[in-house]
């Protein structure tokens, strides 16, 4: 959990969750977390038999003598092997939780408050400043390609839910959780979800309708919810193959889903440019093909993205004119896409995105 960054209140916030429901992991189950907060990293074990109610109730297993880059592929290896070779399981899962944006590059041209991450931010001064090194998607794949296979891997963080994610990691694990828009500082509800962390088989659907059901209730967010799904990597490959079929087909079309109504996760203005819109793929086939391409395309979606919820209104700090995304609940699968970048966008942007596995 890279937390040296706005977040790390928060994030500390979702461990003492973790901790005040420990007595719901069955006996052979653990919970290992790495911490890098506003102080040093640490690395904590939860268990069934966790004698604590917070974070700061806990003794770490592992305190690192000095600061640590979280955000760098070379210090998250070492910290997969420390995990693996000191509490080896049967069965793996992974959690991510700080900030993220999907596939885009580090744009360190732009001030701290607009620049996008793939993944994470370290400011490297043990402060809650979002002025960081942050990890490329292509670093965080490599990294986890070290671990054995996972059952899941869920990204409890804003924009990872997109094709070109979810494609890049797809060898990786059984199955990707996440959202393809913002999600709430709070993250996760674990005191709720951790008897679906540890179910054998993984218990994908109750998470996501339980995350789900979290935000219906709170005032806070102003009658709004989350954008979440489940993704089998398995049927990737088939998800890739029609998709890129029926854009070749309807290519005429793909520009007019920038402005017919397709639910956009991410519209804003930064650094002089709009940043890549981040599109429901499931919208915009629905917006897109033709009656019979749209259900030959959506019997693959369907296998590959076998649940997810889509609420109508999100909550947003980054879609441009609004605190809140309006979506298309009904034609919506919370899964991602982006589109051709426009003439304003850099370069670096375009060339980044032909990198990778899905844009090749």
């Amino acid at each position: 959990m890279p937390a040296e960054n706005s977040l790390a209140g928060s994030i500390r916030s979702d461990v003492d969750e973790m901790v005040k429901a420990s007595y719901m992991l069955g006996e052979k189950d653990r919970i290992v977390v790495y911490y890098d907060g506003t102080s040093n990293p640490e690395i904590y074990v939860i268990d069934k038999y966790t004698n604590a109610s917070s974070l700061r109730d806990l003794t770490p297993v592992y305190k690192y003598s000095k600061n640590e880059n979280s955000c760098s592929k070379d210090v998250m290896k070492s910290v997969f092997r420390y995990i693996c070779n000191n509490y080896p399981a049967n069965t793996y899962g992974l959690i991510f939780n700080s900030h993220g944006s999907s596939w885009l590059p580090p744009l360190r041209s732009l001030s701290s408050m607009s620049r996008k991450r793939a993944f994470g931010v370290d400011n490297g001064k043990n402060t809650y400043d979002n002025a960081g090194d942050e990890m490329h998607i292509a670093d965080l794949a490599e990294a986890i390609k070290t671990l054995p296979h996972l059952d899941f891997i869920l990204f409890d963080l804003c924009y990872m839910q997109s094709v070109e994610v979810v494609y890049e990691l797809r060898n990786c694990a059984d199955y990707i959780i996440g959202s393809p828009a913002e999600i709430p500082g709070e993250g996760a509800p674990y005191d709720k979800i951790m008897p679906m962390l540890v179910a054998k088989p993984f218990n994908y659907s109750y998470l996501i309708y339980t995350y789900d059901e979290e935000y219906k209730g709170w005032a806070s967010y102003s009658d709004t919810g989350v954008a979440l799904s489940a993704v089998r990597c398995d049927k990737l490959d088939s998800l890739k193959i029609v998709t890129k079929q029926m854009m070749t087909k309807y290519a005429d079309s793909i520009e007019e889903c920038k402005t017919n109504g397709t639910t956009n996760y991410l519209r804003c203005y930064y650094g002089g440019y709009y940043q890549t819109g981040f599109y429901d793929i499931k919208d915009m086939m629905y917006h897109m093909l033709g009656k019979v391409d749209y259900a030959e395309w959506l019997s693959v979606f369907k296998m590959a993205v076998p649940y997810y919820c889509v609420a109508q209104r999100l909550y947003s700090l980054s879609n441009e004119g609004s605190n809140y995304v309006i979506t298309n609940p009904k034609t919506c699968g919370a899964l991602a896409i982006s589109l051709s970048p426009d003439d304003k966008e850099t370069k670096s942007i375009i060339a980044e995105y032909e990198s990778l596995e899905w844009g090749k």
